[in-house]
């Protein structure tokens, strides 16, 4: 019994790692610098807003057992899972994340939400 008086598997949950895929990284650096056209504060509100995103889904997947959307371009064989991520309401394109769970300590738990793309829903699915 632990010391809270609660079952041994009663612990808080670490929310999930994330991480960027190198194209990943480099998808974020672009969509930022074409933002920036925009004004600095567009650009900074989009990455800290993406940034905010992603925890809240690693510490609800940690959290919780959820199934989410496939992304729809995913190669066959390799679970990618799509995020929407909306920066000015329910009008706006969506900007499509697609996402795995990684086991990267190898010890059989996903630990790790690693971001494998970040797209504009308005520019397809060929960027």
């Amino acid at each position: 019994m632990s010391e809270s008086g609660a079952g041994a598997t009663d612990k808080p949950t670490e929310p999930l790692r994330v991480t960027y895929t190198e194209p990943a990284e480099a998808e974020v650096a672009d969509a930022y610098a074409w933002l920036q056209t925009f004004g600095l504060d567009v650009a900074e509100k989009w990455l800290s807003g993406l940034t905010a995103a992603l925890e809240e889904e690693a510490a609800l997947l940690a959290a919780v057992s959820i199934r989410r959307a496939l992304a729809p371009d995913a190669p066959p064989g390799r679970e990618l899972f799509l995020l929407l991520y909306r920066t000015s309401g329910r009008r706006s394109s969506p900007w499509h994340i697609a996402y795995e769970q990684v086991d990267e300590h190898g010890d059989g738990t996903m630990d790790t939400l690693r971001v494998v793309r970040v797209h504009h829903a308005a520019r397809g699915n060929d960027v």
